[in-house]
């Protein structure tokens, strides 16, 4: 499952840009920014696996509904949520597609 540190840390991508940030705080959202990725990829891997199997789409609708929960909880705007499900979605197509 999704880790809410990693969330929250790349969320506060806004707010290190706004201001001048130490190289700490630099080096930090790196890393979260960084690890959100690997997590992206690891719920396309699922979802893609999820959609495979009819058995598990309830999980995987749940699953997608905390991330959606944990991202608003962590700041993230619901029209930026609004534009990257979508692109989530595109996404997976193309893969199951291409098998």
């Amino acid at each position: 499952m999704m880790s809410r540190g990693v969330v929250g840390g790349a969320c506060g991508l806004a707010q290190v840009l706004a201001r001048d940030a130490t190289p700490q705080e630099e080096e930090a959202l790196a890393a979260a920014i960084d690890g959100h990725g690997v997590l992206l990829f690891q719920v396309a891997e699922e979802t893609i696996r999820d959609l495979e199997q009819p058995g598990r789409r309830d999980l995987l609708e749940e699953r997608l509904r905390e991330m959606g929960r944990a991202h608003e909880e962590a700041g993230v705007r619901s029209q930026f949520l609004d534009a990257m499900g979508p692109v989530f979605c595109q996404s997976v197509r193309h893969v199951l597609q291409a098998r």
